[in-house]
């Protein structure tokens, strides 16, 4: 379950990429959500945005933003506009629009310093080209992927030399959701 919060931040994650890097499409935004949310649960144990993702032949995709984008659906909260263009080929592309300013007070220090460093990285790349940043050996999608494709990636997959432990890990994955089931 997302909190507000995390919804928030997801939001204004998308607002980050699409203001700061060329041709943010949903394959592309998929990919660089994943990265973001697997890069800080290895530094720290948690997720940014509390998506979950399942590994699907492109990458890690998170299958409840991706119902979210096929429905009917022309903001999301009124922070970002959805449109879609047909492109031929009866595929259609799924564009991004920021109806606010990005707000850095949602994000911790570290946070940003992900969300720039990853918009830099990739600013320039188009979502098709970074399928090879997400299907890296013995990553999270690479792992669930191989174990059986289409399931759900667990975000402790991302855990390696030099992150925090999986006791801490779980761990804090347990505080949060006691903390969920008290403040909902």
């Amino acid at each position: 379950m997302i909190s507000s919060t995390q919804r928030q931040k997801l939001l204004h994650s998308i607002i980050y990429f699409v203001e700061n890097t060329e041709r943010c499409q949903k394959l592309k935004l998929f990919k660089l959500l994943a990265h973001l949310d697997f890069e800080h649960f290895k530094e720290t144990g948690r997720t940014v945005t509390g998506l979950d993702y399942y590994a699907l032949e492109k990458g890690p995709v998170p299958r409840d933003l991706n119902s979210e984008l096929r429905g009917t659906v022309q903001d999301l909260d009124g922070v970002v506009g959805v449109s879609t263009v047909a492109n031929g080929n009866d595929w259609h592309v799924v564009k991004f629009k920021a109806l606010q300013e990005f707000n850095t007070d949602l994000f911790s220090r570290r946070e940003l310093k992900i969300l720039k460093r990853l918009a830099e990285e990739y600013r320039d790349a188009l979502g098709a080209k970074m399928i090879d940043s997400t299907h890296l050996p013995n990553d999270p999608w690479d792992i669930a992927y191989r174990s059986e494709p289409g399931s759900l990636i667990d975000p402790l997959t991302a855990l390696g030399e030099g992150s925090i432990s999986e006791d801490l890990a779980s761990e804090r994955a347990a505080t949060d959701k006691a903390v969920q089931s008290v403040f909902g």
